[in-house]
Order: structure tokens, then C-alpha cells, then sequence
């Protein structure tokens, strides 16, 4: 019988049977320890609009309704191209467990990466042997690059994701290994599984790529090549053609235009950006736009790294662990490179398969023959155990999230500008106040900082600081004058101080930005009943305008405009 997947056993071998049983159930309890202590850990960052406050949990047909909704409303409130329906699936499933306790969730994505690190060793135990697999399955449980994914709630999509690729990717393997009356059904289970990462994340649309460099390494006959990849190459172009029909991503609209240099040079710095993290990660992203990177961390990871290279033998096991690492990075690249989308930790979840594989092989090189390199694993293992426990921590609350990030990243404005909310919504106006003073002196865009002078805004008014309220309301404004809101805060700021025509007047420009907007007139008619003297002509055509655009009776201004006909 053929067999495409080809194990070898390492030499002196002295426990045959102990990797069937004892190796996989120490490698699920170690996944699992080293990011337990995010059990107790609150939503934080996207979870809060995904999770907390998503009304489509809630919703009756939510289950079937996942396959043909746009995510992106829940998150941005405008269409995204954030279709993932079977993450969503799996909050619905912990919601209908524990509703919204956090607690539910951070298991579920704890026990997804210990189910991922099982599914390494027995997938790099059967492409090479099971020294190399519990090897690589070891430092991938241990990871810190992977803290962002298993701590982070809205991560999970690279936990699914990496999960049904990798029983894809067994499935396959076992489909050319069985007799012929088998052979369908496991060729089924891989394309269902297939899909069902396509459904997870979009990532996994790299899987053909790497499959068809796995074939040609292993120089496999064409019809055996074709047997092997065109199947999951079908259900991509499927996916695709889907996914951009229906649910375009956004971001690719609004896409970055660069020359040639400026797009060479932003390319090598994502390569190197995302290898460093995975060789050498001592600078967690945290959800920081602006990375602040350090000449002897990115020294020290291109020497990590070319000696990693260097040292793995044999020489196709490695290339075959460089394949599927920079195959999965592929997407990740293309996305991060054209458009806006942030650089994060979770997007190396799947690509750190092959640099933990990579690691696996040449640690099975030495690991008999030099000693010494048993000390140096246990060594690494036990570092990085200790860096992703304390990334973990990080992830405990919105305060401790941002604070870390701005040690970090001390010139993310994003960060500050998160953490500024993060102190509003927990009730410290003065420490929200003066770190939103920091994020408009370091925002990139004229938006996010009218933003954040309108959230100052908000918070001085809360504190009773009406005329600091009025500043910051008039410098958001100077950044983005459509703001229909800031502008109604600013008139009701005004109307409080007794400057109702001041407050008409920013009214009558808010109506010129929201001409269908029925609120805005009856705000009008109310400011020019308080005028002194009233002014009950303008009133009443500011009313009448209202209804007009489908505004309710206001009881008020009604009896308000009979006494001025009255007082006539």
C-alpha cells in the first residue's frame, strides 16, 4: 500500500510505547498550565463588542443565521468582511453554557490550544517521528507568541482555525494510507474539516500552497500531487469566490498606496517583524499599531534564526517546516502589507507550527549525540513558559492590558487612547482625561483624535467641567465637523451655560450634515422656546420640520407653543 506520509524512526528508541499514551496527556496538562491563570481574566479589547455587548447572541435563529451574517456590524457597526461564522457558533455555544461569564470562554480557548498541541505532535510524529513531534509539540505549547490567541476571547479564531487545518491535514494523511473502500471517507472528513477552518479564519485559504510545496519536496509523481492538493485547492477557490461576492473585506477598498521601494521595504520589515516574534519574542504586540522594536532583541532574533536554520537536519524535514511557516504567513503578509489591518501575536498562531517543527528537528539532531542540547531545550521551554505566563496575566483586565502596552509601545497613541476609556468606563475621570491628552498628541489621523477630544468632552461634562467640555467638544469638531453627536453635546453644553443662540446656531449645522435626522429639529425647537425672548415663530417651524421627518408629539413643546399663541 502507498503510503504519502513517510515516519521514521529515531535511533535508540528505548521506550517504543510511551509517546501513545503518556507524551500526549503531559503535553495537553502542560498547554493548559501555562495559560491557566487566564481562567479569571474579564472580556477585554474586541471581546466587549463581539461577546458582552452582542445583541446577535441573543437573537432567535442566531445558530443558522451565523452562515449569512456580516460580523463586521458587531464590531465596527459597518460591514467588515468579517465573516467567521463558526467562531461565532462556538460564543454561542458558551453563551447558551454560561451566558456572559467570561469564565466559559477562557476555558473553551485554553482547552482548543491543548486539543492544537496534541494535534501538532501527532501530525509532525507521523511527517517525521515522535522524538521531533513531542519536540515541536512541547515548545509550541509553550509559546508566548501564542498568549495573545488563548487569552485573548476574540483570538479564537486562530485556535479554530489552526485546529480543523491540522485535521485537515491528518485526515489527508490517513486517506492515503487506508484501503480504497476507506479512502473517500477520509477524503471527505479532510475537505470538511478544510472548510471548516476556511469558516473559522481565512488564513487557511494558504493550505493548497503548502501542500503542493510538501509534494514537490518529496518529488511525488504528478497524478500523486494532483490526488493531493487539487481537492482542498477546489474548496478554496470555492470559499473565495464566495467570500468575495458576498463578503468582500473591507479593508482592500481603502487599501495603502506605496511606491516600490516603500512596498519592498514594508514587506522585509513584516517578514522579519513576524520571524523575530516567533524566535525571539520578548516584545508582545498587545494590540499596539505603532511596534517599538529594540536593536538587540531584532540582533538577536536574525541570529536565533539563521542558526536555527542552520543547525536543522535532515535538511527536508526543515524545509518542509519552512514551508508551512512561511505558507500560512503568506495571507497574513498580503493583508498586513495592502491595508490597515493591525500587526498582532495571534496572526503568527498558525505559521508558529513550522518554527516549532523547525525547533523539533534540530533538537532531534543533537538530542542523542550532544547532551548539552538537552540542557538547552529544557532551558527554552522553561523561558518561554514563564514569558507566556506572564503575557497571559496581561490580559486580565482593559486597565492592565493598555498600561502594559504602553511600556511596550510607548508611542502608540491607540494604546493610550484605549486605556484613557478603559479609565472612564472604570470611573477615574482625571487619569481618562489626562491619557486621552496624551493619545491626541500621538494619533497618526485626524479622526481617532476627534475621538478622543470628544470623549474628553464627555467625561469633563460628567465632571461638571461645562466650559473645558465646550473646548474640547470645538477641537473635535476642528478635526471632523460632521460629527452629529459632538455637536449636539456641544449645544446641549451651551444651552446648560444659558447660550441658546449659540446653541441654535451649531444646531442649525448639524441639521445642514443630517438634513433626515428628526432629532435635531426638535432640539432646535426646544432652544428657541428658552431664549429670552422666546422665540415661538422658529420654534414651531423647527417642530413642524420635525414631524415632518417622523419625529414623535413632544407634550412639551406643544403646550409651550399654545401659551406663546395665548400670551398673543
Amino acid at each position: 500500500m502507498f503510503r504519502l506520509w513517510q515516519t521514521v524512526q529515531p535511533t535508540k528508541d528505548r521506550h517504543r510505547g510511551w509517546h501513545k499514551i503518556v507524551l500526549p496527556i503531559s503535553l495537553f496538562v502542560l498547554a493548559v498550565a501555562v495559560f491557566a491563570n487566564s481562567i479569571g481574566h474579564d472580556f477585554v479589547w474586541d471581546d466587549t463588542v463581539t461577546i458582552r455587548d452582542n445583541p446577535f447572541l441573543l437573537e432567535r435563529g442566531a445558530w443558522w443565521r451565523c452562515f449569512g451574517r456580516d460580523f463586521g456590524l458587531e464590531i465596527t457597526r459597518t460591514p467588515a468582511g468579517y465573516y467567521r461564522p463558526f467562531v461565532f457558533l462556538s460564543f454561542l455555544l458558551n453563551h447558551a453554557i454560561g451566558g456572559l461569564r467570561p469564565l466559559v470562554y477562557h476555558l473553551s480557548n485554553i482547552a482548543l490550544h491543548g486539543i492544537n498541541t496534541l494535534l501538532v505532535f501527532y501530525l509532525i510524529a507521523r511527517l517525521m517521528c515522535p522524538r521531533t513531534g513531542g519536540l515541536a509539540a512541547t515548545v509550541f505549547a509553550v509559546h508566548p507568541v501564542h498568549a495573545e490567541s488563548v487569552a485573548f476571547i476574540a483570538g479564537r479564531s486562530d485556535l479554530l482555525c489552526a485546529c480543523f487545518l491540522l485535521l485537515a491535514v491528518l485526515a489527508t494523511a490517513r486517506s492515503f494510507e487506508t484501503r480504497r473502500s476507506r479512502r473517500t471517507i477520509w477524503s471527505g472528513a479532510s475537505l470538511l474539516a478544510y472548510a471548516a477552518a476556511l469558516l473559522s479564519k481565512e488564513t487557511a485559504v494558504a493550505l493548497p500552497g503548502v501542500l503542493i510545496a510538501y509534494g514537490l519536496l518529496h518529488r511525488y509523481r504528478l497524478r500523486t500531487l494532483f490526488r493531493l492538493c487539487v481537492p482542498t485547492t477546489a474548496v478554496a477557490l470555492i470559499y473565495l469566490a464566495f467570500r468575495f461576492r458576498f463578503f468582500p473585506m473591507a479593508g482592500f477598498h481603502r487599501a495603502v498606496v506605496m511606491s516600490q521601494a516603500a512596498l519592498v521595504e514594508r514587506l522585509a520589515r513584516l517578514c522579519f517583524l513576524y520571524a523575530a516574534q516567533q524566535v525571539f519574542p520578548v516584545v508582545p504586540t498587545l494590540g499596539a499599531e505603532i511596534l517599538t522594536r529594540r536593536p538587540w532583541t531584532d540582533a538577536t532574533a536574525v541570529v536565533l534564526l539563521i542558526l536555527l536554520i542552520a543547525v536543522a537536519r535532515p535538511r527536508r524535514q526543515s524545509a518542509e517546516a519552512i514551508a508551512w511557516m512561511v505558507g500560512f504567513l503568506a495571507p497574513v503578509l498580503w493583508v498586513n502589507l495592502f491595508t490597515r489591518v493591525d500587526l498582532n501575536d495571534r496572526f503568527a498562531y498558525v505559521p508558529s507550527i513550522g518554527i516549532c517543527a523547525l525547533a523539533g528537528v534540530a533538537a532531534t539532531r543533537y538530542w542523542e549525540s550532544l547532551r548539552p542540547s538537552r540542557l538547552v531545550a529544557v532551558v527554552v521551554v522553561v523561558a518561554f513558559a514563564a514569558l507566556s505566563f506572564a503575557y497571559s496575566r496581561i490580559w486580565r483586565d482593559a486597565i492592565t492590558l493598555w498600561n502594559a502596552s504602553i511600556t511596550y509601545h510607548p508611542r502608540c497613541g491607540r494604546c493610550y487612547y484605549n486605556l484613557g476609556n478603559a479609565f472612564w468606563q472604570a470611573g477615574k475621570r482625571t487619569e481618562a482625561v489626562w491619557t486621552l491628552r496624551a493619545a491626541t498628541r500621538l494619533l497618526p489621523d485626524e479622526e481617532r483624535r476627534s475621538w478622543a477630544y470628544a470623549n474628553m468632552a464627555q467625561i469633563l461634562s460628567e465632571a461638571g467641567e461645562d466650559r473645558l467640555a465646550i473646548e474640547m467638544c470645538r477641537r473635535s469638531l476642528e478635526l471632523r465637523p460632521g460629527q452629529i453627536g459632538v455637536r449636539r453635546h456641544l449645544a446641549d453644553l451651551l444651552s446648560d451655560q444659558g447660550r441658546h443662540e449659540e446653541a441654535i446656531v451649531e444646531l442649525e449645522i448639524a441639521q445642514k450634515f443630517a438634513p433626515h435626522n428628526s432629532e435635531i429639529p426638535l432640539d432646535q425647537a426646544r432652544e428657541c422656546l428658552a431664549t429670552q425672548p422666546p422665540q415661538p415663530d422658529r420654534a414651531r417651524q423647527a417642530y413642524q420640520r420635525a414631524r415632518e421627518l417622523g419625529a414623535p408629539r413632544d407634550e412639551n413643546i406643544e403646550k409651550a407653543l399654545e401659551s406663546a399663541a395665548a400670551a398673543r
